[in-house]
């Protein structure tokens, strides 16, 4: 990986991982767009991991049902 290209990446790192107080004090105001890129993508991804964790749980359920409704078949 080029220099440029890791620095932009371990930007990237502490855009996730820093608030924008720290990020702006390490990487100057001048890079505080890519700051509020990364932050919308982090809530992005949380938004996901919530709604698969929903879906998760639905699929579970409908699973369980229908093992239920096999063993109620399966039993007489």
């Amino acid at each position: 990986m080029s220099k440029t290209g890791a620095w932009i990446l371990g930007m990237q790192e502490d855009a996730a991982n820093l608030t924008k107080e720290e990020f702006i004090k390490k990487h100057g105001e001048h890079n505080v767009d890519l700051w509020h890129e990364v932050q919308e993508e982090v809530v992005d991804l949380e938004v996901m991991q919530t709604q698969l964790k929903e879906m998760q749980t639905k699929f579970d359920n409908v699973v369980s049902r229908m093992n239920k409704a096999i063993d109620k078949k399966l039993s007489k």
